[in-house]
């Protein structure tokens, strides 16, 4: 009687086998749940734009289309371009399809957390809560630059922690994923840069406390440098034609909007369309309740901190991380005064993945009980979850909504005059024909006249040019498009408002009307 013997795994490989599939497990959870924040809720303003950029026919079109923008930031995020173009020529142009983009920088992002929580961390808690962060929920589904360049600067973060906390061979490549890296995110988007010199501040300055070598870094330099400095030429060359974002001047409010929005608050708060229009601290105060329990979270972690301060060893590589962001960042303040540039929480997304490595590895050196640092992350994540929640379903958070302005201004075509002072980018994704020559090159009649930034003689002009029938008016974040106020202020004197929705109002003008006011 033969036996068959059975063979059995070394419990250490098994053990490990076990390990990578709980590792992928966690990173396809995670990923699946930053993938279901994606809807199909309409594109706003800067989606348009990259619907446009998208939809071009070919990769000569899209570059000729690009460059055209000569006084937007559009030229300055040329990597996501080709990739943007690239993804929806296989997948196709619509609202979701556009968003998904974003998904496989989701699992990257997972990845880099998941990594440096087991490698840095020796546990899995630290990388629940940005998970839920509603920051990156948000920008998920936005189709936009910022996952992505979140992603390559969370990799680059990782990558240079790791080598300088592990110099052995693996921290060699090391040396080359943060190189390559931290160069697709400033690929993606021009203002990576300054987490570039963020990173090489980290690296300068490691060295001299930990007796590190930078000579890893020699080959990877000399491979991605002048790839660099033909991006830094091109971005230059953008830059000197007039490429920026928004014209204003930067201020206090800028930065507590960021930290407004890295905090996790934008779901508890007031929505971004409310504190443009608002007064800001009206609108706080009837958000009090739920942004106190978004703080209450921070402020149980800042008391635990302080406490185990002096008992505790102190973080050398995350303190000198500290010090290379606050000079980045410190840059890119400079450098939005000196252009006034209106930034936002977005333009410093970059940051956000470093300086949440930063606050885990400060915590997990601090708090060395794993159940109080468990308890701590499900109490933050649980804050997050909700906000984020709230951001998904609540109509207060809701996009401006072009789809809608769209239909309105179709509905009444037919029937008279339509003037649209919003994005004519968004309007033409929504198949509303205007006469912009950009979008619409081959004008179908009727069509919108588009009246973005009109003078109040211009917008004279155009009322008293023997105009009979009513006019509908269709505006959208006066800041924007109606700088001058012309349009504002003679709607409100000599029109009716008949509807508003997110971040639109709609204004009947009729001509024999406003004679007789």
């Amino acid at each position: 009687m033969s036996t068959t013997a059975t063979y059995r795994l070394p419990a250490s490989l098994a053990q490990a086998r076990a390990l990578d599939l709980r590792v992928i497990a966690a990173m396809i959870a995670a990923t699946a749940w930053l993938a279901s924040s994606i809807t199909s809720q309409s594109l706003w303003i800067d989606e348009g734009v990259t619907a446009w950029f998208a939809s071009q026919p070919s990769l000569q079109a899209m570059v000729h289309s690009v460059l055209a923008m000569k006084k937007t930031s559009d030229p300055q995020m040329p990597g996501y371009w080709f990739y943007i173009w690239t993804w929806c020529h296989a997948f196709g142009t619509s609202e979701v399809a556009l968003r998904a983009a974003n998904i496989p920088f989701a699992a990257i992002i997972a990845a880099s957390f998941l990594t440096f929580s087991r490698r840095v961390l020796d546990s899995w808690w630290g990388c629940v809560p940005v998970v839920f962060s509603p920051f990156l929920a948000f920008y998920m589904n936005e189709a936009r630059p910022y996952v992505a360049v979140m992603a390559m600067t969370s990799v680059a973060a990782v990558a240079a922690y790791l080598y300088f906390s592990e110099p052995t061979e693996a921290g060699s490549r090391n040396a080359w994923v943060a190189s390559i890296a931290i160069f697709i995110a400033c690929f993606l988007h021009m203002l990576s840069v300054f987490v570039l010199i963020a990173l090489a501040c980290f690296a300068l300055l490691r060295p001299r406390s930990a007796n590190l070598s930078l000579r890893p870094f020699l080959a990877p330099l000399l491979t991605v440098g002048p790839l660099l400095c033909l991006l830094g030429s091109y971005y230059f060359w953008t830059v000197l034609r007039g490429s920026a974002g928004a014209i204003a001047s930067p201020g206090i409010k800028n930065l507590a909007f960021v930290f407004y929005e890295f905090a996790g608050l934008g779901g508890l708060g007031p929505s971004r369309n409310e504190l443009r229009d608002g007064s800001t601290w009206q609108l706080i105060a009837a958000h009090a309740p739920w942004l106190l329990c978004g703080v209450l979270p921070g402020v149980i972690l800042v008391l635990i901190f302080c406490r185990h301060e002096k008992s505790s060893k102190t973080d050398k590589a995350s303190i000198e991380l500290v010090g290379g962001c606050l000079v980045g960042i410190a840059l890119f303040l400079v450098a939005a005064q000196i252009a006034h540039f209106r930034f936002v929480g977005r333009h410093l997304a970059g940051f956000f993945p470093i300086l949440f490595l930063i606050a885990l590895s400060f915590v997990a050196k601090k708090i060395e009980r794993p159940r109080l640092l468990a308890l701590l992350c499900i109490a933050i994540s649980a804050t997050w979850f909700w906000s984020d929640l709230r951001l998904r379903l609540s109509p207060e958070y809701q996009k401006d909504d072009y789809r809608t302005a769209a239909q309105v201004a179709n509905a009444y075509l037919p029937e008279g005059t339509v003037v649209w002072v919003a994005d004519p980018y968004t309007a033409q994704y929504y198949q509303l024909p205007t006469d912009d020559p950009c979008c619409s090159p081959q004008q179908r009649i009727p069509h919108a006249h588009v009246a973005v930034n009109w003078t109040r003689s211009q917008v004279e002009r155009f009322l008293s040019a023997g105009r009979t029938h009513a006019l509908t008016v269709i505006l959208s974040k006066p800041d924007l498009y109606d700088v001058d106020r012309a349009w504002t202020q003679k709607l409100a004197a000599s029109a009716t408002k008949t509807r508003s929705f997110a971040a639109f109002e709609v204004w009947q003008y009729s001509p024999a009307k406003a004679q007789a006011k």
